[in-house]
């Protein structure tokens, strides 16, 4: 695939598609495309978080300060039980409301989510969500 290519999906997926752009202004689609891509000398994307935390084991490893900046409706995480998860598609499905996750986006959240008691059906759900895992040193569920 050559760059001409490459800009053509770019094009497409900005006039056909209006998909969620994370802080860097990539789309998820875009991103998983070049991710699949290999160029000579560059290093596969999907195997580092925004501070460029190395994957554990083929898990994408996040700081805490990763997902503080995450916070707001077009790019919202959530820590719980050390996993990160990004939220931001299902803030509009949420059946108590988009407010009730972003009081607590970009922050470690399992006190609060486990608190309002969540259904079975709910922590499935959560798993299509989850994106990788807290690093070590921020961990605070397994240590």
């Amino acid at each position: 695939m050559d760059l001409h290519n490459i800009k053509s999906m770019i094009d497409r997926t900005d006039k056909h598609t209006k998909e969620t752009v994370d802080n860097t202004g990539i789309s998820k689609q875009l991103l998983k495309m070049i991710s699949s891509l290999n160029f000579p000398g560059s290093r596969d994307v999907s195997l580092t978080s925004s501070s460029d935390q190395p994957m554990t084991s083929g898990i994408r490893q996040f700081t805490l300060d990763d997902v503080a900046r995450h916070c707001d409706s077009r790019s919202c995480w959530l820590a719980l039980s050390d996993k990160v998860y990004d939220v931001t598609e299902f803030l509009i499905e949420h059946p108590g409301g988009e407010e009730i996750i972003m009081e607590n986006a970009g922050t470690d959240a399992t006190v609060p989510f486990d608190t309002k008691g969540h259904s079975q059906d709910a922590y499935k759900l959560l798993q299509k969500y989850c994106i990788g895992e807290l690093t070590e040193a921020d961990r605070r569920f397994k240590k």
